[in-house]
């Protein structure tokens, strides 16, 4: 049911709408280069919330925040994606057994400095050191 929806929302899109979305994602881009001039990376939680129950399609509430369809509750990787600035998520550690995982953003097209960079954390974490604590059925 939510690819389809995702499906006609995108087929009943205006010009104007996806004219507007373009001058957003632009205004996004330029936002986000002008703001890493100063970064090598910028560090985040993948999610914005911990792991949850596999039946459960998608996050309703987010800190009392309505989480309208599945794609309201994934901002942190969504408007990531809009900027055009590579990312990567990696996992980084586990909540009540499950995984969580860190994302991280380098500079637009400089994807190599960001698998380099990747690579420094993922070893440094090292999580082959880790062994989750399964819940039993």
């Amino acid at each position: 049911d939510t690819v389809r929806w995702n499906i006609n929302a995108g087929r009943a899109l205006t010009g104007p709408q996806i004219a507007r979305a373009n001058r957003l994602q632009s205004a996004a881009f330029s936002r986000m280069t002008a703001f890493m001039r100063d970064y090598d990376m910028v560090v985040g939680p993948v999610t914005q919330v911990l792991p949850f129950d596999v039946t459960q399609p998608y996050v309703t509430r987010i800190n009392d925040v309505e989480q309208a369809t599945y794609i309201d509750w994934m901002r942190s990787c969504y408007y990531i994606t809009t900027t055009l600035h590579p990312a990567i998520s990696l996992p980084c550690g586990f909540a009540n057994g499950l995984p969580v995982g860190l994302q991280l953003v380098g500079r637009y097209r400089d994807d190599v400095q960001l698998l380099r960079m990747s690579a420094a954390v993922e070893s440094t974490i090292d999580m082959n050191q880790f062994v989750p604590t399964l819940a039993r059925r």
